[in-house]
């Protein structure tokens, strides 16, 4: 059978690094030619999402182009862009969708006006990362258009939570992915594990990157370490990241034990491989996350991954004893701390963790994803 080509328009909501660098490669297909649609070209820095800055537009391998119009709100994405409707009026024949961000005002609009037009799409997002009938009942209404047009849902996350759209789609056009991304600045990072015991006779940094946020978990973080510093007096904690809870977060660490509580704020993004490289653990407490691309970074850097299923990226990424240690709560104080002390009291155990976390990461390249990516198009689309 002949391989599918496609002409694909993909609405996003604004432009990421990562999410750019797929784009990139994904428009280099000869199967493909795209056309990115962004809601707003403004986009948070993000310290710790490694990728490529902004490419120079006439180096770009796709069409990229930012809609006008405003966003509702200073501290969502809420942006209306009247002119969706027009570039769905205006689509070239054979052209299929890829929308996602179903809260924002524009793809909402997108949604029903390609439903009114026929025009094939599909929805690409993360999982709910946060349950209650509440939110399931208003979640349900916003995605009330999947069930009147879209081809199905490629869905970045567990398969387990990506089980919500069985409501919308049946299984077969469901389809579950990672988030791929280029890691080679990070699997590049040299870690001698042949002489690793050794070294962690010096001690063992146990390493966090991202928001300081109350959803980002940190102060559990903190309060297990407290615990864990007062028994081990060569372990370290090392936190990149800022945010609204950051001066609480500082006040939670015990006075005896401040010296080893390292807070470094957001740093440049040519920075971040050389501090993942400081890491010899990684700690990811949040409460909820769709997909959490700093896990496959903190693989590819060499870090075993402590974390819980309530982060997507953790449930599907990482192996239980393996390569990290996954929690079934986030709120398991008492289980982070148990595995945390883990590597503190069986350092010998690190070489093969560190290998095991790199093997996982060079799985999840931008090449890997792309293939992926068509191939879940080519079911999805095949009866078209």
């Amino acid at each position: 059978m002949a391989l599918l080509t496609y002409s694909l328009t993909w609405l996003h909501n604004t432009p990421t690094p990562n999410q750019m660098e797929f784009f990139q490669e994904l428009g280099k297909e000869p199967r493909v030619k795209l056309r990115v649609l962004h809601c707003s070209s403004h986009f948070d820095t993000r310290p710790f999402s490694l990728g490529s800055p902004w490419l120079a537009e006439r180096d770009l391998s796709f069409h990229h182009e930012v809609l006008r119009g405003f966003n509702l709100s200073k501290h969502r994405d809420l942006y209306v862009n009247p002119g969706i409707i027009s570039a769905v009026s205006k689509r070239s024949k054979g052209e299929v969708w890829l929308v996602g961000g179903h809260t924002i005002p524009t793809v909402q609009m997108a949604m029903w006006v390609l439903n009114f037009h026929k025009v094939p799409w599909i929805l690409v997002t993360e999982p709910p990362s946060m349950r209650s009938s509440f939110r399931d009942f208003v979640r349900d209404i916003l995605l009330r258009p999947l069930r009147m047009g879209a081809k199905g849902a490629i869905v970045y996350g567990s398969r387990r939570r990506a089980q919500y759209f069985s409501r919308f789609f049946p299984e077969n056009r469901i389809f579950v992915t990672p988030q791929y991304q280029n890691l080679s600045p990070l699997l590049a990072i040299q870690r001698d594990t042949g002489s690793f015991q050794e070294a962690k006779k010096s001690g063992i940094r146990y390493f966090y990157a991202g928001r300081l946020e109350s959803f980002s978990g940190v102060d559990l973080l903190i309060r297990a370490f407290n615990r864990l510093a007062l028994k081990y007096g060569d372990v370290e904690l090392q936190i990149l990241g800022d945010g609204s809870q950051k001066p609480f977060l500082e006040r939670l660490v015990l006075g005896s034990i401040k010296s080893r509580v390292v807070f470094h704020g957001a740093v440049p993004r040519e920075r971040v491989p050389r501090m993942f490289a400081g890491g010899d653990i990684f700690v990811h407490p949040n409460r909820g996350q769709g997909w959490g691309m700093v896990v496959n970074e903190a693989l590819a850097a060499g870090m075993p991954v402590i974390a819980s299923r309530a982060v997507g990226a953790a449930e599907e990424l990482v192996l239980d004893g393996v390569n990290g240690w996954l929690l079934e709560r986030p709120d398991d104080e008492n289980g982070f701390l148990e595995k945390m002390e883990f590597f503190a009291a069986s350092r010998a155990c690190l070489r093969e963790f560190i290998s095991n976390a790199r093997k996982t990461a060079s799985r999840i390249n931008l090449q890997s994803g792309v293939a992926e990516f068509l191939g879940i198009l080519d079911r999805i689309l095949q009866p078209i």
